[in-house]
C-alpha cells in the first residue's frame, strides 16, 4: 500500500490504526490477478454498496465464523473450549494490558494455536467481514454470516489495550466501518471457493 500507517512502527509488528474499508482494499490489491477474483465491490469511500462477492478465489476478510474456527485450532465450540487462542492461560499466547508494556509485539513471540496461526488472542483487535448484532451470532446455525447491513462491523480477538477477559476466542467487539485506532487491525484469509457464503442481499 506504499505506507505503514501503524503508530507502532518495527518488524513484523501487525499493522493497525487501520479502518474496515482499509483492509478491504488491502484485500482487493492482493488479488491483482485473473485468477483470484476481488471478493468485494467497493463503490465509495462510506462503504454504501460493498458487497462481498460469493463462489470466488482469492484474499478478503474471514467472516467471523471463519475467524473463531480458526481461533478454536479448526474445531467446533463443543470439541474445543478453551478460552484464549490456544490455551486457557492469556499469558502463554497473547498480549494483552497487563505484559505488553502498552504496544503492539512482533507477531510469533508467544504460543501459537493448535493450527500453528499466531496471535489470534490479543495484539490487536481483528476486523471480520459480517455486519455486528448483539444476537445474531448465538441464535444462527453453522458457519452464520451476517449480510444485514447496520452501522458496526465485527472486530475479534482483543488487543494488547485489552483486559485479559475480553482477549477470550468468544469476545466481540463493534466499530463504525470507518473508525480506526492504534489497537484495530486484521488478517486475510484466502478462499479458494465457498458455496456457504449466501450471496448477499441486505447491502444493495
Amino acid at each position: 500500500m506504499n505506507k505503514n500507517p501503524s503508530q507502532f512502527q518495527g518488524v513484523n509488528r501487525p499493522v493497525e490504526t487501520v479502518s474496515w474499508f482499509d483492509a478491504v482494499k488491502f484485500c482487493n490489491t492482493l488479488n491483482p490477478n485473473p485468477i483470484c477474483d476481488e471478493h468485494y465491490n467497493f463503490i465509495n469511500p462510506q462503504g454504501q454498496n460493498t458487497s462481498l462477492l460469493t463462489d470466488v478465489e482469492g484474499f478478503r476478510l474471514p467472516t467471523e465464523a471463519e475467524w473463531e474456527f480458526a481461533a478454536r485450532g479448526g474445531k467446533e465450540f463443543s470439541e474445543n473450549r478453551l478460552k484464549y487462542a490456544g490455551s486457557n492461560d492469556m499469558d502463554v499466547v497473547g498480549w494483552y494490558d497487563e505484559n505488553n508494556g502498552y504496544e503492539t509485539k512482533p507477531v510469533g513471540l508467544k504460543l501459537s494455536n493448535e493450527l500453528g496461526i499466531f496471535d489470534m488472542s490479543g495484539n490487536v483487535w481483528e476486523w471480520c467481514w459480517d455486519w455486528y448484532d448483539d444476537d445474531f451470532y448465538n441464535k444462527q446455525g453453522t458457519n452464520p454470516v451476517n449480510f444485514k447491513k447496520g452501522s458496526s462491523r465485527v472486530l475479534r480477538g482483543g488487543s494488547w489495550s485489552s483486559y485479559s477477559h475480553r482477549s477470550g476466542i468468544a469476545d466481540r467487539l463493534r466499530n463504525d466501518p470507518s473508525s480506526y485506532w492504534r489497537s484495530r487491525g486484521f488478517r486475510v484469509v484466502f478462499c479458494f471457493f465457498s458455496s456457504q457464503l449466501s450471496q448477499e442481499k441486505g447491502n444493495k
